[in-house]
Formats: C-alpha cells, sequence, structure tokens
C-alpha cells in the first residue's frame, strides 16, 4: 500500500474499524465459524452502507470489482479483519475468492493477496445468509446433498477449486447451478 495516498490508508483503515466494531458487536447475525476466524457475508449483516463503502474502498484502492454483494469480512479471534471479494458471490454456489485484504492493526500495513489460477472456494455458503432469504434455502439444501455424497468429508483437501474439482470429478458428481448431479 505504500504507493496509496496518505487519505487512502485513512479510507481503509477507517473503513476496517467501522467493520470490526459492528461484527463483534453483533452475536445473532448468520456467520460461518472455522477455527479460531468467523466469517461474515456484510450485506447479511445489517451491514449494506458498510457493504457499500467497502466495495468503494477496495475499488479505488485495489481496483478489486467489489460490490456490496460479494464481500465477506473474516474477523480474527486475535486480533485483526480481512475483507475477502468473491468472484459471483450471489450466483455462484462455491464462490471462488479474488482478493484477500487483512490488517492486523492501525499501525501494520495491510497484506494484501490475490487469486488467480487456483482460488480457495467457498463451501457451506448458506452460513453466511440470512435464513429466510431464498437462497438460504437453496444453498442448504445443496450443502445438505453434497454431504450425503460425502463431499465435504476432509475439508482440508477441497478448499481450493483444483481440489475440489477433482473431488467431485474423483466421486462422480458435478454442481449445475445450485443442483448436485451424478455424472453416469
Amino acid at each position: 500500500m505504500a504507493a496509496h495516498a496518505p487519505k487512502t490508508a485513512k479510507s481503509l483503515l477507517a473503513l476496517f474499524d467501522r467493520c470490526e466494531a459492528h461484527l463483534r458487536g453483533t452475536a445473532d447475525i448468520p456467520h460461518k465459524r472455522v477455527g479460531a476466524h468467523r466469517y461474515f457475508h456484510l450485506r447479511s449483516c445489517n451491514a449494506s452502507r458498510l457493504a457499500t463503502r467497502a466495495a468503494e474502498v477496495l475499488n479505488s484502492t485495489y481496483e478489486a470489482e467489489a460490490t456490496a454483494d460479494n464481500i465477506v469480512a473474516k474477523l480474527h479471534d486475535a486480533e485483526g479483519l480481512s475483507l475477502l471479494v468473491y468472484e459471483h458471490f450471489a450466483d455462484d454456489p462455491h464462490p471462488a475468492l479474488r482478493l484477500s485484504v487483512r490488517l492486523k492493526s492501525a499501525t501494520a500495513a495491510p497484506a494484501v493477496r490475490r487469486y488467480r489460477s487456483n482460488p480457495p472456494v467457498l463451501h457451506r455458503k448458506e452460513l453466511l445468509l440470512e435464513p429466510n432469504s431464498p437462497a438460504y434455502t437453496l444453498m442448504r439444501t445443496l450443502t445438505e446433498l453434497e454431504e450425503t455424497a460425502g463431499l465435504l468429508a476432509d475439508p482440508h483437501t477441497i478448499g481450493f477449486r483444483n481440489q475440489w474439482m477433482h473431488r467431485l470429478e474423483s466421486m462422480g458428481y458435478a454442481v449445475e447451478g445450485v443442483q448436485l448431479r451424478k455424472l453416469t
């Protein structure tokens, strides 16, 4: 971030502070826990304005192609926050991570990582959605089918796109939209 103007750095820091304060102050919003981290879809956290602002800052700072609908916040238990920009979050049941920006403290430079050829993919997406949304039911049904088929067993081996595609292929399945199809 050294090449960015101080105003941009201040905007990013203010954004991270607002996100972290909002997320640490809420308990009953949809989230996914993985180890010591909690993931929140900003649009599902009663944080639409914050999601819009996050998209503006990430786009102006990192050319992230972020929208208010494709940003997930990763709250680290110890300290810090990451903002994650996913490709096609609304349409893809297993969206791929495009950009991660992590800020550990007000004095540290953000850690920025872009993913291209074999990005991490999101599983159990329904955990990030409002239970009363139409997408929640579709995603929950897909997850249940994937669990029954054994596709989500040993999750450490399916976290990246290539691994996930290999698992599907080796077990004779394909995900088409929000449907799981057994290949013949």
